[in-house]
């Protein structure tokens, strides 16, 4: 009677080992990619012509490019970064490393249109912290170019 079941069982018990050592890690695959994209994002826009601006097609590409520039100067995608900068070999130009902000726990853009013709615009990101209790700020010059809005400066307050 036990023979009947034996081949079955031990498929189920092959099945059990190989899904514990693919579970443990043996497999091959590298460490992964920070997960900046899943750190809530929001946008505060406190007066009418900023709203009207954000929501404009020109508005919504540069909140797109200081969004993917912000995620990649937080996962420390240097190569990334450099397609937003105007100027990406200028010296004044930091990159921080990979895990250097793995501790942001949100994102705010936040950013006051005073001219919605100007193609000069400053933008706040407001990064906030699990391990901080103060906020800290990746402030973006942003500049129309030909090819889109541009980062001409940024830089790190807090």
């Amino acid at each position: 009677m036990l023979n009947k079941y034996l081949p079955p069982l031990l498929l189920v018990f092959m099945l059990i080992i190989t899904s514990a050592f693919t579970a443990c890690g043996t497999s091959s695959e590298s460490a992964p990619e920070p997960h900046t994209n899943n750190i809530p994002y929001k946008t505060t826009l406190t007066d009418n012509e900023t709203r009207t601006f954000m929501s404009s097609e020109d508005g919504q590409a540069m909140e797109q490019a200081a969004r993917s520039f912000t995620e990649a100067y937080l996962a420390g995608k240097h190569d990334e970064m450099r397609k937003y900068l105007i100027t990406p070999e200028q010296k004044s130009n930091t990159f921080p490393s990979e895990t250097e902000y793995q501790a942001v726990s949100s994102i705010n853009l936040k950013t006051i249109v005073k001219d919605q013709k100007d193609e000069q615009q400053i933008v706040s990101m407001e990064l906030a912290s699990t391990d901080q209790d103060t906020l800290v700020y990746l402030t973006l010059q942003m500049k129309k170019q030909p090819s889109g809005w541009m980062i001409e400066y940024y830089g790190l307050e807090g």
